[in-house]
């Protein structure tokens, strides 16, 4: 039975954590969606898998929005292999926070450099499957919002296309898995 790494990052992330770059009561203020901080660990230490990652996603797709900053940063740093380079051009470019916040991820993801690529790569595209159903789950709630609005409206029309497309949506969503 294949290892989910999602679940994986979700029941360990608090035992991996570091409060090494956080104050204690900073802690959980500062927590970072597991999935989401996984896919920039990986980023950070699999540098052979972040061709994929850039094509996939992108920064809105990330809830936090630090990360999402970190992501737009790394982007252009695609093709450097040196943490060491990455940290400090992330630094100057991102600020303090950000470089600290960088810090801990190298650290914290230093994991993923001594896994083989083979379970590195299928954590990857576990990240990737996530980080869709994720978008498509919001998109479906946009949709759900509208359809109300459009029943309360009586307009039969927006209603129909609007479920049209929900169903479209829950396709998608069942085609990932």
């Amino acid at each position: 039975m294949p290892i989910s790494y999602f679940s994986q990052a979700k029941k360990s992330s608090s035992q991996r954590d570091s409060n090494f770059y956080l104050k204690p009561a900073d802690v959980k203020k500062q927590a970072l969606p597991a999935i989401e901080k996984m896919v920039v660990e990986l980023v950070l230490n699999r540098s052979d898998l972040s061709e994929m990652f850039f094509r996939e996603i992108d920064s809105k797709d990330f809830s936090d929005e630090r990360l999402g900053k970190v992501w737009d940063l790394l982007k252009p740093l695609l093709k450097i292999d040196d943490v060491a380079k990455v940290l400090s051009v992330v630094g100057d470019l991102g600020g303090e926070e950000i470089k600290s916040l960088v810090s801990g991820l190298v650290m914290s993801g230093s994991r993923w450099a001594e896994i083989e690529k083979e379970e590195s790569q299928k954590a990857a595209e576990d990240c990737v499957k996530q980080f869709r159903t994720t978008k498509l789950k919001s998109q479906l709630k946009g949709l759900s919002v509208e359809i109300r609005r459009a029943e309360l409206e009586q307009d039969v029309l927006k209603v129909n296309r609007l479920l049209q497309e929900k169903s479209d949506l829950i396709k998608q969503m069942n085609s990932i898995h």
